[in-house]
């Protein structure tokens, strides 16, 4: 079942917080009187809630199904039920992941917590996750006060330093094979929404002549110096693309990055975006465009209640309008904005914009520029007999 909102939860040595380590807790637990912790985020409500002060005490003994245990996730602690003990680990769940286990070794687990209970079912995981939706439904819109973005900007400037920390570099094996069958080699591509600049790498090892561009100054910090120590010729921009120019017909694509149109958050701006990108573009040019897309009926139907409970409150933001949800350094959690689309949302958008959209891989659709010169009402329909289809 996919959800609208993803668990999340994280840790903090408490007054003030801050974010607990595997090598911090070692070193608490060796005195054998065990620490207490503050627990931040929903993955395991209801045993354990937002904001609640937990007892992690050292490991004695195998732990047995039914526990909470205070785990090492690659590096990163998390509070999770042992589901099922197994000669070769332990499978770990969160009471409110909706059916989703983790398998660790024994060796992963760095301290037990004092509350007690007996494994849950996916079913009861998944009802738990439902009751949460819906609580997070009457939210309507993200912590920003003003500008939408605002609130995106936020969370990425927060979480520069542990996107340098992520393992590996490069973009999704079969996305890059298709970017390579659409784009000549060594065009130029700029990447929209660059981050820490995993993706920029990647294509400029594939023999592309690389540019990205973020509007957070910490991504692009850590992207600078990930391509240098590399010795990659990448040329990065701190900008917001709803402002951002490149010189006409300059580049060969534009890759989006996972989300990132879906986060600027008036339709207007979105589509001139896209309009000043089809000038950047050369005319056999491509974007690969990724956006949030609505998950089928249930999240459609919450997105729709989500929309009718701002117009109550005369808030602004259109249907799809909606907020991921994060943890920041001060174990509060956090929402920044995110526009969820429908196909015709995005056949809209693009087509105001002068594109047709072909062939969808790797969570991106490809748009090309329409060849003509007459204008485009919002209302027509594009056509093309691949549209949508997975690669």
């Amino acid at each position: 079942m996919r959800h609208i909102w993803h668990p999340v939860s994280s840790v903090f040595m408490p007054d003030p917080p801050v974010l607990a380590t595997p090598v911090l807790l070692n070193l608490l637990l060796r005195s054998g009187t065990g620490a207490e912790l503050l627990y931040a985020g929903d993955r395991m409500w209801p045993a354990l809630r937002d904001g609640s002060r937990v007892q992690v005490l050292p490991v004695e003994g195998d732990p047995v199904a039914g526990q909470i245990v205070l785990c090492s996730l690659q590096g990163v602690l998390d509070v999770l039920r042992v589901v099922e003990v197994r000669p070769e680990g332990l499978i770990l769940a969160g009471d409110a992941d909706a059916g989703a286990t983790i398998n660790i070794g024994s060796d992963q687990v760095l301290g037990l917590i004092s509350t007690r209970g007996q494994p849950l079912s996916g079913m009861r995981r998944s009802f738990h996750r439902h009751v949460l939706d819906l609580r997070e439904t009457v939210r309507t819109w993200s912590d920003a006060n003003g500008d939408p973005s605002e609130s995106v900007l936020s969370k990425y400037d927060y979480q520069a330093p542990f996107y340098a920390d992520t393992p590996g570099d490069g973009i999704a094996p079969e996305l890059l094979e298709w970017i390579q069958g659409e784009v000549p080699p060594g065009g130029r591509i700029l990447v929209a929404g660059c981050g820490a600049g995993r993706e920029c790498i990647s294509l400029s090892r594939a023999g592309y002549q690389v540019a990205g561009i973020d509007f957070s100054p910490g991504m692009i910090e850590l992207a600078e110096k990930a391509a240098a120590s590399r010795k990659l010729d990448i040329r990065f921009q701190v900008a917001d693309l709803r402002i951002h120019n490149e010189p006409v017909c300059s580049l060969d694509a534009v890759l989006f990055t996972y989300d990132v149109y879906s986060f600027i958050p008036k339709a207007a701006d979105r589509v001139d975006a896209l309009t000043r990108i089809g000038n950047w573009l050369r005319p056999e040019g491509a974007v690969f465009l990724s956006a949030r897309r609505v998950g089928g009926l249930r999240m459609g139907t919450i997105l729709t209640l989500q929309w009718a409970l701002r117009r109550a409150r005369g808030l602004p933001g259109g249907w799809g309008a909606g907020h991921t949800r994060w943890i920041a350094g001060d174990a509060t959690l956090r929402r920044s904005f995110v526009q969820h689309f429908t196909l015709g949302m995005l056949l809209r958008e693009t087509g105001s914009a002068g594109f047709v959209m072909g062939r969808r891989c790797g969570g991106h659709d490809i748009l090309r520029k329409r060849l003509r010169t007459s204008p485009v009402r919002v209302s027509e329909p594009v056509s093309g007999d691949a549209l949508g289809q997975e690669c």
